[in-house]
């Protein structure tokens, strides 16, 4: 099968980049990690690999690490033999075992204890592993795919990832960008996520106007595409005449400022990443209009430029 059929929108350089890595890499068993904030499609992107490759008519099995307390995490991973603890009345196969011949996907793998992750890091290097209570050793023949909304080498500098479990799934890296660095593929993900309103709903909605699209494309998405395709369904039900009005988004689409202050609490982002995100788009909505951006920042245009160079801005 091939990347093209699975469905992953978007046409930002950095996306393409991605697909073409994802199109080498998809029909082999090399573990994969995948790092990028809350939102921005990592799921998705699992889903796409696991579908390019021949295991595709195989299992895809997901664990959320951070959805399950620490003790239950080793049940539910390796499996258990009937007496291996109390209430254990029967066999149960765990997440690796339902995973053989698939992908495992093992999500918020940096919520994972370390002591987890060491055992975890035996599994993918021995291929093996054995359910709690057993003595008989399970062959595995699995793909690994691990996805974090952390930046992986922070994580093991600050020891929520093992090094050596960073080592064996870091074979191929990818990191998706947040919306807010590829504005470009917001028409194009619109454009999607109306057509699967449309497939589900019997009231068609024929577009967005250029107005709205403008307006979506200078927000700064703390949430990332999940929070695009939330906004772009609730003006789909609240629109009239089949067409999505400016004034059909949700106000807090225009409140720039309170967003940056809110993405800066949430994220924990340091005061040169909350100021590169307020310049980048003080410069979208002025539509890369220097001297309009930099009176509305307070600045003048020479420093606005050195800030742009600083971090990189168009």
């Amino acid at each position: 099968m091939s990347v093209e059929s699975v469905p992953f929108i978007g046409c930002h350089p950095a996306i393409l980049e991605i697909l073409e890595v994802v199109a080498k890499i998809a029909d082999t068993a090399t573990p994969v990690l995948i790092s990028g904030e809350s939102g921005t499609g990592k799921d998705q992107l699992v889903r796409v690999i696991h579908q390019s490759s021949s295991r595709a008519d195989k299992p895809l099995v997901r664990l959320d690490c951070g959805a399950l307390a620490p003790e239950l995490i080793e049940n539910e991973l390796f499996g258990h033999e009937p007496g291996a603890f109390t209430g254990a009345l029967d066999a149960k196969p765990g997440k690796l075992e339902l995973g053989h011949g698939g992908t495992i996907h093992l999500d918020n793998i940096t919520t994972m204890t370390l002591t987890m992750q060491a055992r975890l890091t035996r599994v993918i290097q021995e291929r093996a592993f054995e359910r709690l209570g057993g003595t008989r050793p399970i062959q595995l023949d699995a793909r690994f795919i691990a996805t974090t909304p952390l930046n992986p080498k922070d994580a093991v500098r600050k020891r929520l990832l093992r090094k050596d479990l960073y080592f064996r799934l870091n074979v191929v890296s990818l990191h998706l960008p947040p919306l807010r660095r590829r504005a470009s593929d917001i028409p194009l993900l619109v454009k999607h996520f109306l057509d699967q309103y449309n497939k589900s709903n019997p009231r068609r909605v024929l577009r967005m106007d250029a107005d709205a699209l403008r307006a979506l494309e200078s927000y700064p998405w703390p949430g990332n595409v999940r929070q695009l395709e939330n906004v772009v369904e609730r003006a789909a039900i609240l629109c009239e005449d089949g067409y999505i009005r400016a004034a059909d988004l949700h106000g807090k689409l225009l409140e720039h400022e309170s967003d940056v202050i809110e993405m800066a609490g949430h994220d924990d982002l340091t005061l040169e990443e909350v100021e590169r995100i307020y310049i980048e788009r003080i410069l979208q909505k002025t539509r890369g209009n220097k001297s309009r951006a930099a009176e509305i920042l307070g600045i003048n245009r020479k420093t606005l430029l050195e800030k742009r160079k600083k971090y990189g801005l168009p």
